[in-house]
């Protein structure tokens, strides 16, 4: 008796520490109310409480994506229209039924629209995207033109002034290359 006695107790005292555990963890783990005075101090909180454990994960959730389509029925067997023979509860079954496909219908024509003007915008994008290329390579032609008859021009000019600075005795070295480069076979142009 005294062993089971004694066993009792300290599975009691067991329970005991373990029913203290659970309610200082619980007591831990209890926040405290927070009022916030403007939006300033709710980020603030937010922003701390997130950056406790950095290493927990942050779930971003993602914004709607639009509207989507009603939900359709397969099959109502209790519709039985506004015809005759339909009871006086009925009519409202068959309002609701026909509104239900007046929205999906709608819905339907609503989604072809938005992809109709998405192609259409993007035909019309690539076409002055076309256009707008095409015009940046007509001035990109002008303007290498422009810079090779600039660059013509200026070796034109070089070539005219260089025989005429240069003293006598240059010139009369210079006009011994000009005869060496006639009588010299002219090389291929590239």
């Amino acid at each position: 008796k005294m062993s089971l006695n004694l066993e009792r107790r300290q599975i009691n005292e067991k329970r005991a520490e373990k029913e203290k555990e659970r309610k200082e963890k619980a007591a831990a783990k209890k926040e405290d109310v927070v009022i916030f005075r403007n939006a300033y101090d709710e980020q603030k909180w937010r922003l701390a409480k997130l950056m406790e454990d950095p290493t927990r994960p942050v779930t971003i959730p993602e914004p709607p994506k639009g509207p989507t389509a009603p939900r359709i029925r397969d099959f109502n067997p209790s519709n039985q229209g506004s015809s005759s023979g339909a009871g006086s509860g009925e009519f409202h079954v068959y309002r609701h039924e026909r509104a239900r496909e007046r929205a999906r219908l709608a819905f339907m024509k609503s989604q072809e629209e938005k992809a109709r003007n998405e192609t259409e915008f993007e035909k019309q994008r690539r076409e002055q995207a076309a256009l707008a290329d095409e015009k940046t390579a007509k001035n990109r032609a002008k303007r290498n033109k422009k810079k090779e008859r600039k660059m013509a021009d200026k070796k034109a000019k070089t070539e005219h002034k260089a025989p005429a600075s240069k003293g006598d005795a240059s010139s009369s070295s210079d006009d011994d290359s000009d005869e060496d480069a006639t009588h010299a076979p002219a090389a291929p142009a590239p």
